[in-house]
């Protein structure tokens, strides 16, 4: 048996990484660096794997419990039509992937499957296979990116979800950010606990939302006081034009209790139809404007308005009189806003516990002000009634009835965190704030407004109908 032998092999030790020089011996901060970076890669695999995993397994089961849609389609293509349509959207980094949904115009129960919001089904295949997750921004096609901006590419920084932040604040009534700067704040702070709390939160908005809110008229009708059906971004808009008209333009906030308080009240159920501009706020006019037709495109209340009204004012010469709230509490909204917005011009600023006899020289500080906006913070109803009563004859341009925004501005009373407002639970959190004192607002008032609108819907069906035909008519 013939012996075999070797060349001895020369390494350069020049040429190896430098925990591999000076006779083989790794020094212990790079040995540390290694098996630190080791443990984070395989960490990180670990956890891909995992998640894809969990979501497999989710599509999984989802797709078993839609068993019966899928036979609906089948039997759909055994009749030769198509019962899904595919559409290209952009994944992870950019790559492009095909998603179908059902096409109930052309399946099988479609009307069933639309009624039920089930059209898009057939996602859970994406899901299954990787191409989204269940928590991401929502998916996008390439029309849709700007790629020359990164605020417009870091969407892709991870993979779209079934559900997404943006579509969230949307079926929530308060998508007032743009789209990708939402996505961003997700895209920066997203984790397993912030998923879980999205999912949660976008099972009653799913339900709340009525995808046809954005194409209704921008003007609606609820229990016979119209209001301007419009975003947030077009209701700042209305007020900033308003500012350059000849006459006082009043504008109003109508929510659950206001409709409640208009029922009995009729001079302020007057003032209400005589204010020049009107908006739906909260989730309860939202519910009865579902009930009685008349979908809200969006929750535009005065709280989450004035912040973005000040920056628009701050870039004109507009004077802000703040009128209202407990002595000492418009100084601190004033001070707010100053600090916020440097270059707003807050003229004058007077508490709301004046007796009758003072009122004239409240007038007369307006007056001499030169406000051109004021915000009167009286409450409901008398602050509309008021407006329409003593301002109509005076040099204000614009009067906006704001209830009790002085009080989140001036940080006497916290505001709802965003999770609470996005399934529109902020009367919850502030009946646990002032239960003595909001128990009856909230507690039987919302009760009370429900009724009214089942009532209504049934006892004025044919009104209805005759009211959402002029409304159209006058657009």
């Amino acid at each position: 048996m013939s012996h075999l032998s070797f060349n001895p092999i020369h390494i350069d030790r020049q040429s190896l990484p430098i925990f591999f020089r000076s006779g083989w011996q790794v020094p212990a901060r790079n040995l540390r660096k290694v098996i630190l970076l080791g443990t984070q890669m395989i960490g990180s695999a670990c956890s891909t794997a995992s998640l894809f995993i969990f979501h497999a397994g989710i599509a999984s089961v989802l797709l078993l419990l839609s068993f019966p849609l899928w036979l609906l389609a089948f039997a759909t293509m055994l009749c030769g039509r198509n019962p899904l349509s595919a559409r290209d959207y952009l994944g992870l980094h950019g790559k492009r992937f095909t998603q179908c949904e059902f096409a109930t115009d052309q399946m099988i129960g479609g009307k069933v499957v639309r009624f039920l919001r089930l059209q898009k089904t057939p996602w859970l295949l994406s899901l299954l296979i990787g191409d989204i997750e269940l928590v991401g921004p929502r998916a996008v096609t390439s029309s849709e990116v700007d790629f020359s901006h990164l605020t417009s590419r870091h969407r892709l920084a991870v993979k779209p979800g079934i559900f997404s932040p943006w579509k969230l604040r949307q079926g929530g009534n308060i998508a007032y950010e743009p789209e990708w700067a939402v996505d961003l704040e997700y895209v920066q702070n997203f984790n397993l606990w912030k998923d879980i709390g999205i999912i949660l939160r976008s099972l009653p908005a799913f339900f709340l939302n009525n995808p046809n809110s954005q194409s209704q008229s921008p003007r609606g009708e609820i229990f016979g006081i119209r209001f301007d059906n419009v975003t947030m971004d077009d209701a700042i808009d209305q007020v900033c034009h308003s500012l350059n008209t000849p006459q006082l333009t009043q504008v109003a906030f109508i929510n659950a209790d206001c409709i409640n308080q208009s029922c009995v009240n009729t001079e302020y159920r007057n003032a209400l139809k005589q204010a020049d501009l009107v908006y739906a706020d909260g989730v309860g006019v939202r519910i009865a404007g579902q009930i009685l037709g008349c979908p809200v495109r969006e929750n535009v209340n005065g709280t989450d308005m004035f912040p973005r009204l000040c920056r628009q004012l701050s870039q004109s010469p507009t004077r802000v009189f703040l009128l209202g709230g407990k002595p000492g509490v418009a100084e601190l909204v004033a001070t707010w806003m100053s600090k916020q917005f440097a270059d707003l011009n807050v003229c004058g600023i007077h508490h709301g516990y004046y007796s009758s006899q003072e009122e004239e020289s409240v007038l007369e500080q307006i007056k001499s002000s030169k406000a051109n906006m004021v915000l009167v913070a009286f409450g409901v109803p008398k602050q509309d009634v008021w407006i329409r009563d003593t301002l109509s004859q005076s040099n204000v341009r614009v009067a906006i009835g704001v209830g009790g925004l002085f009080d989140f501005y001036s940080g006497r009373i916290s505001r709802a965190p965003v999770w609470m407002r996005e399934i529109g639970l902020e009367w919850m959190y502030r009946l646990m704030q002032e239960p003595q004192r909001l128990w009856r607002r909230y507690v039987i008032g919302n009760i009370l407004f429900l009724g009214r609108a089942i009532h209504y819907r049934v006892a004025f069906r044919k009104q209805i109908n005759q009211n959402r035909l002029e409304v159209s008519s006058d657009e």
